[in-house]
C-alpha cells in the first residue's frame, strides 16, 4: 500500500515539476509569444514600474506594448511615439542590442521612465533568447 502510494506521489511530483509553468511568456495559437516583463525586473521610472509586453513571433519583434503605470503621461507618450516602434520588425538579437546601446532621454526630456522602458524591453528578449 505505502510502495503504490509513494509511487503515485513520485509521478505526479515529476509531472508538476517537469511541466513548471512560464509566468512571464504566454504563447498564442498563431506561434506568437507574449512576453511579460513585470514578472521579470523590477525597475522603475520617475513615479513608477513601466513594464511591458513584447510580442515575438519566429526569431522577429513584432511589437511592443507599454503596460498601465503612473508615469507622466506627455512624457510617456513620447516614449511610445518615438522609443516603442523602433523595435517593430527586428529580430530578437538586432531588438536586444538596441535595447542596451540606444540613448534616446534627450528626445523624450524623460530619462528615467526611457531606461527603466529599455530595461524592461531588455528583460522581455533576454528571458526569451534563452
Amino acid at each position: 500500500m505505502y510502495k503504490r502510494l509513494f509511487t503515485i506521489i513520485a509521478f505526479f511530483s515529476f509531472i508538476l515539476t517537469s511541466c513548471e509553468n512560464d509566468k512571464a511568456v504566454t504563447k498564442l495559437s498563431d506561434g506568437t509569444k507574449i512576453i511579460n516583463s513585470s514578472t521579470l525586473i523590477e525597475t522603475k521610472g520617475y513615479q513608477s514600474k513601466t513594464p511591458v509586453e513584447v510580442y515575438v513571433k519566429d526569431g522577429t519583434v513584432l511589437k511592443v506594448v507599454t503596460l498601465p503605470n503612473t508615469e507622466t503621461p506627455s512624457y510617456f507618450r513620447r516614449i511610445s511615439t518615438y522609443l516603442i516602434p523602433l523595435y517593430e520588425n527586428k529580430s530578437v538579437d538586432e531588438a536586444l542590442e538596441l535595447s542596451k546601446n540606444m540613448h534616446v532621454d534627450g528626445c523624450t526630456g524623460a530619462t528615467y521612465s526611457v531606461r527603466s522602458v529599455q530595461k524592461n524591453i531588455n528583460a522581455a528578449l533576454e528571458h526569451i533568447s534563452k
